[in-house]
């Protein structure tokens, strides 16, 4: 069996939002340094909305976090 590790993004849930904004190249960067501090060097990403943005983003900036790979489509840009 795989672990699952469930995140609450920054300002979200019971999570504080320490990085002051919510740019998702910043906040994919944060996830992929938490995965890799709790040891982990490959991961299936999953995502929803802002969710499948940010898994995109990761596995644009490491491969290993590439395959396999299931993501749902991230939140269409704001038409303002």
């Amino acid at each position: 069996m795989d672990d699952v590790v469930l995140v609450d993004l920054p300002g979200f849930g019971k999570s504080e939002n320490l990085l002051g904004h919510l740019r998702s190249l910043d906040v994919a960067a944060e996830l992929g340094s938490v995965l890799t501090q709790l040891g982990y060097r490959r991961a299936r990403l999953v995502g929803h909305s802002m969710g499948g943005l940010l898994a995109l983003d990761m596995a644009a900036r490491r491969s290993s976090w590439r395959y396999p790979r299931c993501t749902w489509p991230p939140a269409p840009a704001s038409a303002s």
